[in-house]
């Protein structure tokens, strides 16, 4: 058995500088070196197809799983503590955090269609249930809805149970009475509605919307 060419091998405890087994045999002279399914089989993640980076499964499913429990864990913050785990061993070496999310993302879809292809339940969001971990919120106040002939009788941009419903009067937070969201303000007469805000989960389904009826401040 004789070194084959370098590989770079990401586990979690960090970066190993490392080669490709080389087997020759004495007689017939003739080479072996693992190709890209025994690298599969053997519980590694190719991050290209010159083999020359290797990722083992349980550091992908370890990054799967820290995004899951905290969703905004970076790529990025995940390289940097594989960078230190490899400092510690005594070793050296960057890792490439576009790299590891690229790989990550790759296993995630092969993963996908091997579940679909053997039929298998769908895919139930294990950071939007039981519970919601993250939601993202964001508004557009240029949706301008003028008002007709004096009258704002007019149905708003969309209507059913997603948009909450706003009320006459002044905005109250709590025991307290919160000027900026007050219906009784107008800073443009002509328009009956502002625009929306909506709250999406984190892959990007919508929960709930908000119309903006007076001012932007309004919640």
């Amino acid at each position: 058995m004789l070194p084959g060419k370098p590989v770079i091998l990401i586990t979690i405890n960090g970066r190993f500088d490392l080669h490709q087994p080389l087997y020759e045999c004495q007689t017939c002279k003739q080479q072996w070196t693992p190709d890209m399914k025994d690298l599969l089989r053997s519980g590694y993640w190719p991050a290209s197809i010159t083999n020359s980076t290797l990722y083992t499964l349980d550091l992908l499913s370890s990054f799967k799983e820290l995004k899951i429990i905290s969703p905004g864990f970076s790529r990025q913050a995940f390289a940097k503590l594989l960078e230190h785990r490899t400092k510690c061993g005594g070793r050296s070496g960057p890792i490439n955090g576009d790299a590891l999310q690229r790989s990550f993302l790759e296993l995630s879809y092969t993963s996908f269609e091997e579940d679909q292809l053997c039929c298998s339940a769908p895919l139930t969001c294990p950071a939007c249930t039981p519970e919601m971990l993250a939601v993202s919120a964001d508004g557009n106040r240029k949706l301008y809805r003028f008002r007709r002939n004096g009258s704002s009788d007019d149905p708003g941009f969309l209507r059913g149970s997603l948009w909450l419903k706003t009320t006459q009067g002044r905005g109250t937070c709590g025991d307290s009475h919160w000027t900026a969201a007050r219906e009784t303000s107008r800073r443009a007469s002509k328009l009956d509605e502002e625009g929306m805000e909506v709250a999406v989960c984190r892959h990007g389904f919508l929960l709930k919307g908000l119309s903006f009826w007076r001012r932007e401040d309004e919640r």
